[in-house]
């Protein structure tokens, strides 16, 4: 009789045992699953930052390239303008009778080089 009562009170212990390890891996894999979710959506959040980032430096990038570019060109419209301010500029004093003397005016902010101007002057 006492090994007959031991022996269901051995089962009922085993199922007891077997339904809280169904129930905790069931919770076990619940909670695996909400992790993987939560990982998930980090590592989504991650690559859209870094895509917003990407995204944000080459707009950088091509604006640079266009401040760049805007910047060569006025400095070759400078260049231009200078040396046709130079080169259309009267040489002599038009006070000047014996027309002999140079007027000279120096521009601290362009200097010409004077490698390139031409040697001989003619009226």
């Amino acid at each position: 009789m006492v090994f007959g009562r031991n022996r269901r009170m051995f089962g009922v212990l085993l199922s007891t045992l077997q339904k809280f390890n169904k129930e905790e891996s069931n919770s076990f894999r619940e909670q695996e699953r909400r992790q993987k979710e939560i990982e998930a959506k980090l590592e989504e959040a991650k690559r859209r930052e870094q895509a917003e980032l990407d995204n944000e430096k080459q707009k950088l990038v091509m604006k640079r390239k266009c401040q760049q570019t805007e910047i060569r060109r006025l400095q070759k419209k400078k260049a231009v303008i200078a040396s046709n301010w130079y080169f259309s500029r009267p040489l002599f004093h038009e006070n000047d009778q014996e027309g002999s003397v140079l007027m000279i005016k120096y521009d601290p902010e362009f200097l010409v080089d004077l490698s390139v101007l031409p040697l001989k002057i003619s009226h």
